[in-house]
């Protein structure tokens, strides 16, 4: 099996996540265990799992594309506004909160 062509990171380096993904794309491709392919890498199998789990959690996040929804056709008067967060996390808007507040409160959410 030919070895994954990438600049190891020095020792105490952080690698770009380009790297990053790269190391995750020939790690899915070379049907190597994680200690394995961390080892013929020189990486720590620690470091390469959690890139892995950071990987499948960002392709998760990923799964649903946004639509805009006309909200005064679904919601009651009770609130503007409802979004939930990849985590399940709620943020229930009223009409009353500015907008700059209310697109601070999403991304908060979204970070959760």
């Amino acid at each position: 099996m030919a070895q994954f062509q990438t600049r190891r990171p020095k020792v105490g380096s952080t690698p770009t996540p380009q790297q990053i993904r790269k190391y995750v794309a020939a790690f899915r491709r070379s049907g190597l265990s994680v200690a394995a392919f961390a080892r013929q890498q020189g990486l720590s199998s620690y470091l390469l799992r959690r890139w892995l789990q950071g990987a499948d959690r960002m392709a998760s996040s990923r799964v649903g594309a946004f639509q805009s929804v006309p909200l005064g056709s679904l919601l009651g008067p009770a609130w503007a506004a409802e979004v939930v967060g990849p985590t399940g996390v709620t943020v229930r808007l009223s009409a009353q909160v500015p907008p700059s507040l209310a697109m601070q409160l999403i991304a908060l959410t979204c970070r959760v």
